[in-house]
C-alpha cells in the first residue's frame, strides 16, 4: 500500500480496467483515474473517438461483457499490455425503454439482463482469478443504480438488473475478502448522460418532476460518479468491502409524501 499523505487520491502505479469506457460515466471514470495515475484499458462495444492524447494512451479494447470470451481477453489484454491488474470498474450497460410491464417483452429483459448483470459477473470473476493467480490485491467497482435500491415503474429488467448487481457485490466482497480483493459498488441516481437524457426524453416527465425529487434539487454530473469510483479503487478506501455507495443528491434517502422541498 502506497504511502497515503494528505492531499489527493492517488491510483499511481495501478492498472486499471474499465467497462463501457467509451462514454457516460465509464469514460468519466476512465480519464478521472488517468488523472490519478493509472494506466487505462478501457473497454467498449465501440472504440473511442475523442480524448485526445490522454484517450491514445489508453488500452482500448472492443467486445461485449456479456461474452465470457470476451471477457478473459479483456482481463488477458490488460495484462499482457500492461504486466498487472490491480482495478476493474464494471460500468458498462444497457437502459431499457420504459414500458408497463405487460408491454414489455422477454428479448429485451434477456437483453438487459446478460449485459448489466451477466457482464458485471463474467468481469468480476475473470478479473478476481487473475488477482488471485498473481498474489496481488485488487479492487472491484460495480456500476449499481438506485433503481436497484427503490422501485421505478415500467423499468423491471433495468432495476431487477442493478438490484442484482448491487447484491452481487455483497456476495463477491465477502467471497473475495481473504483474498484481499475488495468489492464495493457505486449506485448514481440521475446523472446528466445522454443515456438518462433519452430516459428522461422517453418518458414524457418534465425535468422540473425529477427534480422535486431529489433533495439536492439537481442532476449529478459524470464526474460526481468517478470521483466516488477512483476513490473505492484506491488505498484510500483499502478498509472499505461490500459497500453500495448512493451518488444520488438524497434521492434514496428521501422518504416523505410529496417532493423533496
Amino acid at each position: 500500500m502506497e504511502n497515503l499523505a494528505a492531499g489527493e487520491v492517488s491510483l499511481h502505479g495501478k492498472v486499471v480496467l474499465v467497462t463501457g469506457g467509451a462514454q457516460g460515466i465509464g469514460q468519466a471514470i476512465a480519464r478521472l483515474a488517468q488523472q490519478c495515475g493509472a494506466q487505462i484499458v478501457s473497454c467498449d462495444l465501440k472504440p473511442i473517438t475523442t480524448g485526445g492524447q490522454a484517450a491514445q494512451e489508453m488500452l482500448n479494447l472492443v467486445g461485449d461483457v456479456s461474452r465470457e470470451e470476451d471477457c478473459a481477453r479483456f482481463v488477458q489484454d490488460a495484462v499482457t499490455r500492461f504486466g498487472r491488474l490491480d482495478v476493474v470498474v464494471n460500468s458498462a450497460g444497457l437502459l431499457e425503454k420504459t414500458r408497463r410491464t405487460v408491454k414489455q417483452d422477454l428479448a429485451t429483459w434477456k437483453q438487459i439482463i446478460d449485459v448489466n448483470l451477466q457482464g458485471t459477473y463474467l468481469m468480476s470473476r475473470a478479473a478476481a482469478a487473475t488477482m488471485i493467480a498473481a498474489d496481488r490485491p485488487g479492487s472491484i467497482i460495480n456500476i449499481a443504480s438506485i433503481t436497484g435500491l427503490v422501485g421505478f415503474r415500467a423499468s423491471n429488467a433495468y432495476g431487477v438488473s442493478k438490484a442484482a448487481v448491487a447484491m452481487l457485490t455483497k456476495t463477491l466482497a465477502v467471497d473475495l475478502a481473504s483474498r484481499n480483493i475488495r468489492v464495493n459498488a457505486v449506485a448514481p441516481g440521475l446523472i446528466a448522460t445522454a443515456m438518462t437524457a433519452e430516459l428522461r426524453h422517453t418518458t414524457g416527465v418534465e425535468d422540473g418532476a425529477f427534480l422535486d425529487r431529489i433533495p439536492m434539487q439537481r442532476f449529478g454530473d459524470s464526474d460526481e460518479v468517478a470521483r466516488a469510483a477512483v476513490f473505492l479503487g484506491s488505498d484510500w478506501a483499502s478498509y472499505i468491502t461490500g459497500v453500495v455507495l448512493p451518488v444520488d443528491g438524497g434521492w434514496s434517502a428521501f422518504g416523505g409524501p410529496g417532493n423533496a422541498q
